[in-house]
């Protein structure tokens, strides 16, 4: 019966894969983050900016080092990038799944009982309906998000077995694109000794250096990525993150109410890790729900981060009856604009009550 069950809960990560490709294929609107990239980096190898360029709406905020990545696809017709694209997303998702089962699940996974099939029904269940269909929505928008991830996620399970420098890499090759995961190199303090705070401080050293000497030499397309960002018009359901909320309820007073948010959470999450002395890998999941609750900018597919941390506070928390409504807010369609940001808050909440006493681990 758990041998049918298991394989059950394997597969479905895979039809829910094939099903959401069969339905971007009929539709007509799909894949228009991709064209952000496209039409930009096509701007910018025939001499142009792309920082000054609208695109279906959707303005290049990405750093000038992107866009060498994305110059290979330019070579391509619109219709076969887009598709080459799609194939290497599905690919990475594939390699991800494989990231989080091998390196993440099977430690909470000990045996065949009844306690790990739990673990992996969550697993799936957040994949699947977690958070709007986060994964769903990013495969739909083009986005680079699940690419981010699995560079994020091997980084982290290299941190997690004392492989730091590489760690560091995937955490700088992330950054290239969108700079706040620089961000997650923080995790290294975790560790509390001297070698890997020494390996942040030149982590952020180099970072520093690698943008310095890119902008020496392309000063100008560097000011304009500074200078010529167009605002974050999208909020709410797209765009949930603690920044977009505050300016909604108090756009003359948000950024001194954001600042006193982030500083409040960042200072709980710091006294709880200190107190309660949790073990390196839960350590590392409060920390990346803290990172996505400050985050000014936090799409919706970039709750991606959240579906293992999600799993693993669920887990922590055991058999309790405020499990089933959790699963059930956290994987609902949104009922109001910020209906995710309060997922987060709601975990976060759930990681800090769920530490154990002092010396606990695990």
């Amino acid at each position: 019966m758990k041998r049918y069950a298991k394989a059950f809960l394997f597969g479905v990560p895979f039809f829910y894969i094939v099903q959401t490709i069969i339905n971007l294929i009929h539709k007509s609107e799909s894949q228009w983050d991709f064209l952000a990239y496209y039409f930009p980096t096509q701007l910018w190898y025939s001499g142009h900016s792309p920082y000054l360029c609208m695109v279906q709406e959707h303005p290049f905020f990405y750093t000038p080092l992107s866009l060498g990545v994305f110059l290979p696809f330019t070579f391509l017709p619109l219709q076969t990038a887009l598709w080459t694209f799609l194939g290497l997303k599905i690919v990475a998702l594939v390699a991800l799944l494989y990231v989080w089962y091998r390196y993440f699940l099977l430690p909470l996974m000990p045996d065949d009982s009844w306690r790990s099939l739990a673990v992996l029904f969550v697993a799936v269940l957040m994949f699947v309906g977690g958070f709007h269909q986060c994964v769903k929505l990013d495969i739909f928008s083009g986005n680079i998000s699940i690419f981010e991830q699995l560079l994020m996620w091997t980084g982290i399970a290299a941190f997690l077995r004392n492989k730091d420098y590489l760690f560091v890499v995937c955490i700088l090759a992330c950054s290239i694109f969108k700079v706040l995961p620089i961000a997650l190199l923080g995790l290294l303090l975790l560790k509390r000794d001297k070698k890997s705070a020494f390996l942040f401080l030149k982590s952020c050293a180099l970072f520093l250096g690698i943008f310095l000497v890119a902008g020496c030499l392309s000063p100008d397309l560097f000011r304009e990525f500074f200078t010529h960002q167009n605002p974050m018009e999208s909020r709410g359901f797209v765009h949930p993150s603690s920044l977009m909320l505050l300016q909604d309820i108090a756009p003359h007073f948000a950024f001194l109410l954001y600042v006193f948010f982030a500083v409040t959470v960042m200072a709980l999450f710091a006294y709880f890790i200190y107190k309660r002395r949790p073990s390196l890998v839960y350590g590392v999941m409060g920390y990346l729900i803290c990172y996505a609750l400050i985050l000014p900018r936090f799409k919706d597919y970039s709750f991606i981060l959240l579906i293992i941390p999600t799993v693993y506070v669920i887990q922590r928390m055991g058999a309790k009856w405020v499990v089933v409504p959790l699963l059930w807010y956290f994987c609902s369609m949104s009922y109001w604009e910020y209906h995710h940001w309060g997922s987060m808050v709601i975990l976060f909440g759930c990681y800090l009550g769920s530490l154990g006493e002092v010396g606990e681990h695990f």
